[in-house]
């Protein structure tokens, strides 16, 4: 249960310093809606009621962020909330701080950190972090593709002394659309 709200605490305070840059008088400020496929690595360590999920998948991609950008800069800062489908399980991402440097007007790179829930009949907790690359090919659309890391994602042990912990490795490919 510590590591859970140290976990948040410190999700906290990166998202705090995220918004910012948002304050920013002349900059351009946009939704971003995605959707595609996350691969996904599950190992864990310990034991508990949620043994068995270890192994790989792939499933769904979901996400919403708020983003800004700076009329002269080539950095854009954000906010977003992911899901993706691990193995049937829900795994709930916060990127409390997503950052994008535009190399070209239509190619940038990327990369964030957070918070994760790990969705199982005892859910477990951790950070996540993250690198890409994002193409935008129409004015509206983007092709993007991430890896991604998620760790300590612990479990609440319920008081219990036996704790299980998850790690996660992702690999998103996914459409965005801009509004």
């Amino acid at each position: 249960m510590v590591v859970l709200f140290k976990v948040f605490r410190l999700s906290l305070v990166i998202f705090v310093c995220s918004l910012l840059p948002l304050s920013a008088v002349s900059a351009e400020s946009f939704i971003e809606v995605e959707v595609g496929a996350a691969y996904s690595d599950v190992s864990s360590s310990g034991e508990g009621p949620d043994d068995g999920v270890d192994g790989t998948d792939v499933g769904y991609h979901l996400g919403i962020g708020f983003h800004r950008n700076q009329d002269d800069s080539r950095w854009v800062y954000g906010v977003k909330i992911e899901a993706d489908d691990v193995q049937g399980n829900m795994l709930l991402g916060l990127r409390a701080l997503d950052i994008e440097y535009l190399i070209t007007p239509r190619f940038a790179l990327k990369g964030f950190l957070g918070a994760a829930r790990y969705d199982l009949p005892t859910a477990a907790y951790g950070w996540r972090m993250g690198l890409g690359a994002k193409y935008r090919f129409a004015e509206h659309w983007a092709l993007a593709a991430d890896f991604v890391y998620n760790d300590k994602l612990e479990r609440d042990s319920g008081g219990s002394n036996v704790s299980v912990n998850y790690t996660i490795y992702q690999g998103l490919l996914y459409l965005q659309y801009r509004f």
